[in-house]
């Protein structure tokens, strides 16, 4: 487990290219933009905390629901480390490897934090 998330706690939080590219999507409309994050920050917050109760009660369809949907937020948005911790979750569901994915969920909820300070300042 070690290996796997000191790679991932490498990668930026966030790529620039990514937000940029949804800027121009937007028109440059920043009340929209801010609306995109606001939601984004508002889902993932909700999510990593339905994984976190999930994960202690040994919920794992609602651990491997909440995941993906973060996974995909994550990914759509451009905030790379928290989309590859889900990734990383994800494929460990996928494997079979039930209680070693619980094992990332909070270094997958302390990356949200740190990506949600970094998005603020955007």
């Amino acid at each position: 487990m070690n290996d796997d998330i000191r790679k991932l706690e490498c990668l930026d939080l966030i790529d620039t290219n990514s937000i940029e590219s949804i800027i121009v999507l937007t028109n440059n409309n920043t009340d929209l933009f801010d609306n995109i994050l606001k939601s984004f920050i508002e889902d993932v917050v909700e999510l990593i905390a339905t994984a976190e109760k999930a994960s202690k009660e040994n919920n794992f369809l609602d651990i491997k629901y909440s995941i993906h949907s973060i996974k995909g937020l994550a990914s759509t948005l451009g905030t790379k480390r928290v989309a590859e911790i889900a990734k990383l979750i994800d494929s460990k569901i996928k494997e079979g490897l039930l209680e070693e994915s619980k094992e990332y969920i909070p270094n997958l909820a302390e990356s949200i934090k740190l990506t949600i300070k970094e998005l603020n300042k955007k």
